[in-house]
């Protein structure tokens, strides 16, 4: 991220302080993050609905490509959330992300996988 994105979004965040406070913000990352399941799920229908084998939807309202946008956008939702709860950090986003834990957590994705596929 540039510099001069961060101050923007510093900025920002500060204005918000004025009405939302650090409760507010954990409610609005569960609304966000309940917001994200859904379109998470939707985009899994519509992707599964092709040929409408097992949940049919009106492909004219629902498509792939909207599907993956809402979920973007509802990521990003998310994401402006956990700015909010970490704005006193100086480096936001890498000050919440533990990469060795994210790094085990997908050692033990894989591993699952490679477990599953000997089981079966």
């Amino acid at each position: 991220m540039l510099i001069a994105d961060y101050c923007d979004i510093k900025k920002r965040i500060n204005l918000l302080r004025d009405y939302i406070d650090y409760r507010g913000s954990l409610e609005l990352l569960a609304e966000e993050s309940s917001e994200l399941t859904q379109a998470a799920m939707k985009l899994i229908r519509v992707s599964e609905a092709d040929g409408n084998l097992i949940y049919p939807v009106n492909k004219e309202k629902y498509d792939i490509e909207k599907c993956q946008t809402n979920l973007i956008d509802e990521l990003t939702d998310v994401l402006t959330c956990v700015f909010l709860l970490f704005d006193d950090a100086e480096d936001a986003v890498n000050s919440f992300v533990n990469y060795g834990a994210v790094n085990e957590r997908l050692d033990e994705m894989i591993a699952r996988i490679e477990e599953d596929k000997n089981v079966h």
